[in-house]
């Protein structure tokens, strides 16, 4: 493995760790950042690295930073999304539960009428035969 894998070895690996840990990307760079600075000044004393490869090792340095915010970004995305998703769920069960209490008080209001019409009938039908 050459020094400039190593050091995008070291990139990867920390963007990887940080999603399946669930903590910010900027700390996990922030431990690994030993590795990866010695990983950037192998690279650039190699002798046998390319001067396109330097020149890669050294943006990889500068946009550690900027995949860190869009990482970051990303994270807080899908948390706001998550969130979002949960509330609207618990307000579709609360309308719900809404409507079935609604339903449940209009039936019993039925209900009611119903007993009270069968016993109307039932006096005049006991009136009738009275008679």
């Amino acid at each position: 493995m050459t020094a400039f894998e190593k050091l995008r070895y070291y990139m990867d690996s920390a963007l990887d760790v940080s999603s399946k840990e669930l903590t910010p990307v900027s700390e996990v760079i922030r431990r690994s950042l030993p590795d990866f600075i010695e990983g950037l000044r192998a690279v650039i004393v190699d002798s046998g690295a390319t001067p396109g490869q330097k020149i890669q090792a050294v943006d990889l340095a500068f946009t550690a930073w900027t995949k860190c915010v869009k990482f970051g970004l990303q994270d807080e995305r899908t948390a706001v999304l998550r969130d979002r998703a949960v509330a609207q769920r618990a307000e579709a069960i609360a309308t719900k539960m809404a409507a079935r209490a609604e339903n449940k008080k209009h039936d019993l209001v039925i209900a009611a009428k119903r007993k009270r019409f069968a016993r109307a009938l039932a006096k005049a039908t006991a009136k009738q035969e009275k008679k």
